[in-house]
């Protein structure tokens, strides 16, 4: 009878820890979604604020002050265009208060005095938004990895505009000035000429150059909502969570200045082009992700589970942890890419079919046209209505490698189960590139016109390989934190007694 007693209890016990566990992961994926799209949406909102003025000029000054320590970066240069600084503070004073134009009383009370780099931006930002509200804009850098007759040449410009921008120079010297510069300009562009006629047309111009515009995009706000959206989910103590947060956050900041920092190397020295894009557009997604778990394992191993079981320190040592995903994430985003025209034909078919006869879209016809390095600019291609609208899908879809990867690195998962969890999270990757692409094509034109949800689901996209793999290959070590969070409450209490 006791026997039997101690069964029932054991089966309710494993049912009722199978509820809490369910729970535990709804919650978890709830808060880590909402967090996330909450994050994001009002990020796109406030992209047209000073505050988002000043985040993108300090990325973009941390950036240029690592960039000049390699070569020479200047942040808001003077040669792309001539500053006026009394007319451009004194419109700037008008715009905060409402008005159009500055009057002439504001015009001869504003400071002569040559621009900042700040103000120059933010005279930019400001006039583009009053212009088209729709505009993306971003602070410039301007890098210069060796010099060359391209580099002189615009130096001779940042000259020009700076000396017309001196009130208080010679109106005759300015101009004595002003067209020395000139013809040293107009001497250096027909030397370029010249040596670009001789030979075989290659460029002759020994300068790499990379200047670029630091958008909303590449200011790292998404990988920061990401681990944000993971700490905060995560079931911990508030202590420990904000402890993450104020490490992991400035450590997300500090990757992106790195991220930039390597790109506009890459594209000072590619003057074709062909590998930035290939980096900046395909290779960072990968590399986003791993950033994000080794910051947050960290904080996850070292932090919040101080305590760690006999046995487990080996199984989960991070640097292994993350040998093994870096070499499976290569090969497998390699391959993948290698098939994505294959898998561009299943989409093909799998989206056509509920757009025809479901939402009643006239699409008479699809194909798919590999192209581009490593096959990355692999596109769908659809007929509508005698119109051909096509889709890049290496962006949407090159998610799918990260989490295999992170599955394939995971230790202590038997190899029947990581086979299925693996099967799972494709699945619903895949699913989700599939009602991505209905909805892109189907609503998203209209959409667009009034909200900007629809770009920050598109961000929330590159979150999912991270959620599915702590939901589907790390949830058993969240578990496992339960002792160890009631032994943290107990020694806080006891701590808070002693004291």
């Amino acid at each position: 009878m006791t026997e039997l007693k101690d069964t029932h209890s054991t089966e309710a016990c494993d049912a009722q820890l199978k509820k809490d566990n369910r729970r535990k992961i709804i919650r978890f994926v709830s808060v880590f979604a909402v967090t996330t799209l909450t994050l994001l949406i009002v990020y796109r909102y406030s992209i047209a604020t000073r505050a988002n003025d000043w985040y993108l000029y300090t990325a973009a000054n941390h950036t240029a002050f690592v960039l000049d320590k390699i070569g020479h970066a200047e942040l808001e240069p003077l040669h792309y265009s001539n500053y006026e600084p009394k007319k451009m503070r004194a419109s700037m004073s008008a715009w905060e208060e409402g008005r159009d134009t500055p009057t002439e009383e504001e015009l001869k009370a504003a400071s002569p005095e040559p621009l900042t780099p700040w103000e120059r931006w933010s005279y930019r930002a400001i006039e583009s938004r009053r212009s088209d509200k729709k505009r993306v804009n971003g602070p410039r850098v301007y890098f210069v990895l060796r010099e060359g007759i391209g580099t002189q040449i615009d130096s001779l410009q940042g000259e020009i505009n700076a000396l017309l921008a001196d009130p208080d120079q010679d109106l005759d010297k300015k101009k004595e000035e002003e067209t020395k510069l000139r013809q040293e300009i107009t001497t250096l562009r027909t030397e370029l000429q010249t040596l670009r006629a001789q030979g075989d047309g290659k460029r002759k111009d020994s300068s790499l150059i990379f200047p670029f515009i630091l958008v909303p995009e590449c200011g790292a706000i998404e990988i920061m909502a990401i681990f944000l959206a993971a700490v905060l989910a995560f079931p911990t103590l508030w202590r420990k969570r904000l402890i993450g947060l104020v490490v992991g956050l400035p450590a997300m900041y500090g990757v992106n200045i790195f991220r930039l920092t390597i790109l506009a190397i890459i594209g000072a020295l590619d003057t074709k082009r062909q590998w930035f894009n290939f980096a900046h557009e395909y290779v960072w997604q990968a590399i986003y992700i791993i950033f994000v778990v080794v910051v947050w394992l960290l904080w996850a191993e070292y932090i919040v589970n101080r305590e760690r079981p006999a046995g487990r320190s080996q199984a989960w040592g991070l640097p292994a942890f993350c040998l093994k995903f870096l070499v499976a994430v290569i090969a497998l985003v390699m391959l993948w890419w290698w098939l994505l025209p294959y898998y561009g034909y299943v989409l093909l078919q799998a989206t056509g079919i509920p757009l025809r006869y479901l939402f009643g879209m006239a699409i008479e016809a699809g194909r798919v046209e590999a192209s581009g390095l490593m096959r990355t600019g692999t596109q769908l291609i659809y007929t509508i209505a005698g119109h051909e609208r096509s889709m890049h899908i290496a962006l949407l879809a090159t998610n799918v490698p990260p989490y295999a990867a992170l599955i394939l690195a995971t230790a202590g998962l038997g190899w029947l189960r990581r086979i299925r969890i693996l099967l799972q999270g494709v699945g619903i990757l895949c699913l989700f590139h599939m009602l991505f692409i209905i909805v892109a094509l189907r609503f998203q034109d209209d959409l667009l016109k009034v909200s900007e949800i629809p770009s920050a689901i598109i961000l929330f996209f590159l979150t999912l390989p991270f959620m599915l793999w702590i939901v589907f290959a790390y949830w058993d070590r969240i578990r496992s934190l339960g002792r160890g969070k009631d032994h943290d409450a107990s020694e806080d209490s006891d701590t808070v007694q002693t004291k």
